[in-house]
């Protein structure tokens, strides 16, 4: 039973992600179990604000920087053009330069996951997001830990705004999240810019290149 409760509150907090403001703030945490909330920084569960930055964006380099926790137990390439803002149980990066009226942002959440299977909490949470009109191309993905792969999937928000058939505007907040369950954590990683730079696909190719850099790790 205790189980079964510590995956409905996962499965609720999940499922309100999309609906969340943006703006930086720190994870909560429910009882022993984790919020998969999309946070960054000291505060309220709430996923990176994209700010206006003070220049314009020229365009990726395609270069990347090898960026790795131990910690936490994960690893990953960051783009050039993004610059480390915190690290911690939240991680999170952004663009110096704006892109299309806000900074592009990348951050990864950390959580423990103790007393529940990875899998469990996998299936549910991937059955959920597969059955939220406000996601799209919810797709089991392959994330490697070792000579083995961790249970993850991926997910786009909607072109349309929550809960309304009317598409998000230009300056809108648009993000993918890659859902990561191992390690007896859970880690919820968020990749956002605004809807118009989205619309341009001028973040794409760096994300998914990102996304498939993700590699789980020892904890240590």
């Amino acid at each position: 039973m205790r189980k079964i409760l510590a995956i409905a509150a996962l499965l609720v907090t999940i499922s309100s992600i999309g609906s969340v403001k943006a703006e930086t703030s720190q994870a909560k945490q429910f009882a022993q179990f984790p919020s998969i909330n999309l946070p960054v920084g000291g505060g309220d569960s709430k996923p990176p604000e994209s700010k206006p930055a003070s220049q314009e964006f020229s365009g990726f380099s395609g270069n990347y920087t090898d960026y790795s926790d131990t910690y936490n137990g994960f690893k990953l390439k960051i783009p050039a053009e993004f610059k480390l803002n915190n690290r911690g149980a939240t991680t999170d990066w952004s663009t110096t330069a704006s892109i299309d009226g806000g900074v592009a942002t990348v951050y990864i959440n950390s959580a423990p996951l103790k007393g529940v299977a990875s899998k469990v909490v996998y299936e549910t949470n991937l059955k959920s997001k597969q059955e939220d009109r406000n996601y799209t191309e919810v797709v089991p993905v392959t994330v490697k830990h070792g000579n083995k792969t961790a249970y993850a999937f991926r997910c786009k928000e909607a072109n349309h705004k929550p809960g309304s058939p009317e598409e998000k505007e230009s300056g809108d907040i648009h993000r993918w999240h890659l859902f990561v369950f191992d390690n007896q954590m859970v880690y919820t990683m968020g990749f956002t810019g605004t809807y118009a730079a989205f619309k341009g696909n001028k973040l794409q190719p760096t994300f998914e290149s990102v996304i498939k850099s993700v590699e789980i790790i020892p904890i240590q």
